[in-house]
């Protein structure tokens, strides 16, 4: 897609057309588009008309969450409202809003193709901590006690009036980061239920049995007697 973002801070254009100087914009699409006749610039210029307007580019509204009343086991499903405003302490199964202090965030998931394994999904906040809220030390922060690893964590994206939940999983760490000797800032590292799964032993007998319940059309054990048939 094209630039068309026009400077119009009133300095003097290049080109001329009936002895007035042109904007620098007009000028250009006027190369670009040989259809934009001297006379047409001319016309359009003596209307008043400015540049053709930005183009307004919609993006999802994020809200970040975190569980801080509830246990590491507790099922992110059952926190189901956020306390207001943001960043007051939610209650058990009450999100708390920190999407005004998240700075940055990265997130990965999934696999880069098809023949790569799987990976829990990660995500990382960079966390305005001006005021120590997110420093575990902070023994008057109002997350006192509460920043500790198996928080529930959960990040929403509304877009068009749907909202969508990108990430859910539990925090990792919350490390406090010092790129210079007078700044720090804190963050959030989490991971998703994948990696629950990855660390889960399947048995032998009980895993069998579960694709077959599940209606599998084909299933080769890679061990079975020749003439196995299921």
């Amino acid at each position: 897609m094209g630039d068309f973002v026009g400077d119009q801070s009133g300095a003097a254009g290049r080109s001329r057309v009936g002895g007035e100087k042109l904007p620098d914009w007009w000028a250009r699409l006027s190369r670009l588009n040989p259809a934009l006749s001297p006379d047409l610039v001319a016309s359009i210029l003596a209307a008043g008309d400015g540049p053709p307007p930005n183009p307004v580019v919609a993006t999802p509204v994020l809200q970040f969450l975190v569980g801080f009343s509830n246990g590491a086991f507790d099922d992110p499903a059952d926190i189901t409202t956020v306390a207001s405003p943001a960043g007051t302490l939610g209650a058990a199964n009450e999100w708390t809003d920190i999407t005004p202090w998240v700075m940055r965030y990265s997130m990965r998931r999934g696999r880069q193709h098809e023949l790569s394994q799987f990976e829990a999904g990660t995500i990382e906040l960079d966390l305005n901590d001006e005021d120590g809220r997110f420093n575990p030390q902070r023994t008057s922060g109002p997350y006192y006690g509460l920043l500790k690893i198996r928080k529930p964590v959960q990040v929403r994206a509304t877009w068009d009036g749907v909202t969508y939940n990108r990430f859910t999983g539990h925090v990792n760490a919350w490390p406090t980061v010092w790129p210079d000797t007078v700044t720090a800032f804190a963050q959030l590292h989490a991971t998703d239920a994948q990696r629950v799964l990855q660390g889960a032993k399947i048995t032998t007998t009980g895993y069998p049995v579960q694709v077959v319940a599940d209606g599998a059309s084909s299933y080769w054990r890679f061990g079975d007697p020749i003439g196995s048939t299921q």
